[in-house]
């Protein structure tokens, strides 16, 4: 019997087995928490887009 929990990111069901644990604790797809943490990761100076000229 698999058994689901809410991840805490999208709110929709991730079975146990695959769920994740973020860095409060709680469940959430592998994939949600990966750009979860790509969103909140700050832009490098190499990284920025040019301004056009």
């Amino acid at each position: 019997m698999a058994i689901s929990v809410v991840c805490d990111l999208c709110k929709k069901p991730v079975l146990l087995e695959k769920a994740r644990i973020n860095e409060l604790g709680k469940a959430v797809h592998e994939q949600c928490y990966v750009q979860s943490i790509r969103a909140s990761k700050p832009v490098g100076p190499g990284e920025r887009p040019k301004p056009s000229v």
